[in-house]
């Protein structure tokens, strides 16, 4: 079986598990957390195959970011740490200069709801997106099949930006002030692909 789907299926174990309310899970959490957070921000899961052709790849990190938001959920209160130290990773892949890492930050950061979008994820969109249109338009350019994996890289940056801003934008306890979101900067940037919201 292929490493990436094998750890799909452990992810799901856990996801499982934590819901089963009969299991103390608590007890195992510093057993649980770093095959999650491997899950989300290692480099590489499988060195058997292309670590980002394919879409199990991408699932695989963010099932595995999803369930450690649901233990931030469940056990937060109980670990005061908890939810700061599963942050202080997911922020240190954010403003990596790797896409795949970039992917899996933001990806995790999200799940974290809108105040960690607005606190982690908006001082870097632009910044990101700015750099990504440009890889975007030389891969684009060179049109070879060796630059596939390098494009769908910056696709899926892409898209689990703007999930991540229109699901900030869209909620319903927004704690932001206006001017961050109407700066010309990030007008310029992202007013077009906000209009369907």
């Amino acid at each position: 079986m292929n490493a990436v789907l094998y750890c799909r299926l452990l992810v799901q174990l856990i996801e499982r598990l934590l819901h089963n309310k009969h299991m103390h899970l608590e007890l195992h959490l510093h057993h649980l957390i770093p095959p999650l957070l491997t899950c989300v921000v290692a480099h590489r899961v499988d060195f058997n195959t292309d670590y980002c052709d394919g879409e199990h790849y991408w699932l695989l990190r963010r099932e595995a970011a999803s369930t450690l938001a649901n233990v931030v959920d469940i056990y937060g209160d109980q670990y005061t740490t908890l939810e700061a130290r599963i942050l202080k990773t997911m922020c240190e892949a954010a403003v990596s200069d790797k896409r795949p890492t970039q992917y899996r930050g933001i990806a995790g950061l999200s799940l974290f709801g809108p105040k960690a979008i607005e606190a982690f994820l908006l001082p870097l969109c632009v910044r990101h997106w700015s750099k990504w249109e440009k890889q975007l338009k030389m891969l684009l350019a060179c049109n070879s099949e060796s630059y596939r994996i390098q494009l769908l890289e910056v696709l899926h940056c892409q898209q689990v930006l703007l999930e991540s801003l229109g699901e900030y934008i869209l909620s319903g306890d927004l704690c932001f002030e206006m001017s961050v979101l109407m700066e010309e900067e990030f007008v310029t940037t992202f007013g077009e692909k906000f209009t369907s919201l």
